[in-house]
């Protein structure tokens, strides 16, 4: 757990051992990972940790019963062998980039890039019927401060992905942030921002251009201007804004989508069936906020918009799909416990930026650091002593994650970093081994091997071929004139009325009031209401009544009291 004194689980061996007939068992066996992982993981986290915290009872062994004689190293390190004076984003990238690449050739490349043995009911040879898919693979963050990098090069790889464990997935989806345009447009129209961000998504789809044509006055770019121009490119704003009252956020977002095809966008998009799943979700949301007799479509607009700029912890959409074939991204916090044949670690070069707190707790003590209108500081005699203690713990489950991440795979684990000045974060644990014990990988070599991958060709057809296509679909409707259909309450209303034409109406005379059970012989409910002389009340009376269902206009046609129209 974050923030956890690691003091604790110590203690509490100390308390156990020191009662009657207890004694320390080592759990030493995985039962996870082969033979080459377990050799790497002890001879990394032996100069990790001290010696004490990971002595010979503390190390793993090899489980016996995994047969994986002549595998290669399964621990790998890819190196950056570009320019030094790049600067760091541009660094991130292509880190990230090479993490696509060495999963498209762990997916598709050849043997010499897969492992031998691949664990399927124990390890078998990686062979045909025993190869790698992109559920395999598990790609594990210490922090997610790089994750859009990720997310955009395995987007531009074609590689599908979800986003696993409590991240702050949902609320930092473009589809989230899309519908939060939306509803702030039409609710609060000062807001600038919004206005110029909804005219430029998928909902209105306007250019740069055109905006800054409509914004376009004597003195330069005016949000003025614009507000009072938008309406030559869309009604959108205006038509929904009417509907705020009447609607709800949620009656207003469907009535859009179904207006623009959003959906079907979404769908097109990489990842358009997790797309689709968080905009359910989001409506899911939107009809669990808006619950109450005083919430209106502004303050459930003001509520998305601050999730969305303090995203809590609220992943993506869950799909339903056990069989879908994508990568997983989730931090390291959210995979204890879990397992997965190949694990991915990028980022390991990280600073620690410490805890920048005012108080401390220490020895039953609260030491705290104040700030004077100067911008000096004044601490309490032990704050320093106690700012010691809790850098420690920071690094010791620093460590503890490290060892987390490096023990969830069974075959592979690929660790990269963004080489900065100094090694930092985990990467000064690895650097002494990188090149021996871990071998290492240049991102130029991943480059140059991902573009030798036989890729499958595509049969395009050929002018011929697609003349012949169309030569076999019918001929048009001669007709062209295109109604729209009626609704579907419309139709069933004008089905029920046809029903009851087929029935020719001779109607007896009403019934005077002694013999109104007499109703009961034509099928049909005693008529109540006002006693009206004349057949028009009692047929007009029947016919509304028959018709409300269908099952009571079947019910007349089997009685068939009355003689059916036969012209």
């Amino acid at each position: 757990m974050a923030g956890a004194d690691p003091q604790v689980m110590p203690d509490l061996e100390k308390a156990i051992l020191s009662r009657e007939n207890c004694r320390r068992e080592n759990l030493q066996i995985s039962y996870r990972s082969k033979a080459p992982i377990i050799d790497c993981v002890n001879a990394l986290f032996s100069t990790v940790y001290a010696s004490e915290d990971y002595a010979e009872g503390d190390q793993l062994k090899t489980n016996e019963a995994f047969n994986t004689d002549g595998e290669k190293s399964c621990v790998e390190f890819l190196l950056y062998d570009g320019d030094d004076e790049m600067s760091r984003p541009e660094k991130t990238a292509q880190e990230m980039e090479a993490v696509a690449n060495r999963i498209r050739l762990l997916v598709s490349g050849s043997a010499d890039w897969k492992p031998n043995f691949r664990y399927s009911d124990g390890f078998q040879p990686s062979e045909y019927n025993n190869t790698y898919r992109y559920s395999d693979i598990l790609i594990l963050l210490r922090r997610t401060t790089n994750q859009s990098a990720l997310e955009h090069a395995l987007q531009h790889a074609g590689i599908p992905y979800t986003l696993g464990g409590k991240g702050r997935g949902l609320f930092s989806r473009q589809e989230t942030k899309d519908v939060s345009l939306f509803l702030t447009a039409i609710t609060n129209p000062d807001d600038a921002l919004s206005l110029i961000g909804f005219l430029r998504s998928p909902w209105i789809g306007l250019s740069d251009e055109q905006i800054a044509r409509l914004a376009c006055s004597k003195t330069g770019f005016s949000i003025d201007e614009l507000k009072a121009s938008y309406d030559e490119e869309t009604d959108v704003i205006d038509r929904y804004a009417a509907l705020t009252g009447t609607h709800l956020a949620s009656e207003l977002v469907r009535m859009l989508i179904a207006e623009t095809g959003y959906d079907a966008l979404l769908a097109g998009l990489p990842r358009g069936e997790q797309r689709l799943a968080n905009l359910r979700k989001v409506l899911d949301w939107l009809r669990e906020t808006e619950r109450g007799a005083q919430t209106t479509t502004a303050m459930v607009a003001r509520k998305l918009a601050e999730m969305i700029a303090e995203p809590p912890q609220v992943p993506e959409a869950a799909l339903l799909d056990p069989a879908q074939n994508a990568v997983t991204i989730m931090t390291v916090h959210g995979s204890k416990g879990l397992t997965k044949r190949v694990v991915m670690i990028p980022d390991c070069s990280f600073s620690d930026n410490g805890d920048k707190g005012f108080t401390r707790i220490h020895e039953n003590a609260l030491e705290i650091r104040l700030t004077n209108p100067d911008k000096t500081q004044a601490e309490s005699p032990g704050f320093a002593k106690a700012s010691a203690a809790a850098k420690a713990v920071r690094q010791h489950e620093d460590k503890n994650l490290f060892y987390v991440a490096m023990t969830r795979a069974r075959d592979l684990v690929v660790t990269s970093a963004t080489v900065g000045r100094s090694p930092a974060g985990w990467l000064k644990y690895l650097e002494p081994m990188i090149g021996n014990q871990i071998p290492a990988i240049t991102y130029t070599e991943l480059a140059e091997a991902v573009d030798r991958i036989q890729t499958s060709p595509c049969n395009i057809p050929t002018e011929a071929e697609l003349q012949a296509a169309l030569n076999q679909l019918p001929a048009p409707p001669k007709n062209r004139n295109l109604s729209a259909s009626p609704p579907p309450a419309l139709r069933k209303s004008r089905m029920n009325w046809r029903n009851m034409m087929r029935f020719t109406p001779p109607l007896p005379r009403p019934p005077s009031p002694p013999d109104r059970k007499k109703c009961r012989s034509y099928g049909l409910p005693r008529p109540r209401g006002p006693r009206t002389a004349g057949t028009e009340y009692l047929a007009g009376r029947h016919l509304r009544m028959a018709g409300k269902t269908e099952k009571r206009v079947r019910r007349i046609q089997n009685r068939r009291r009355w003689p059916v129209r036969t012209d």
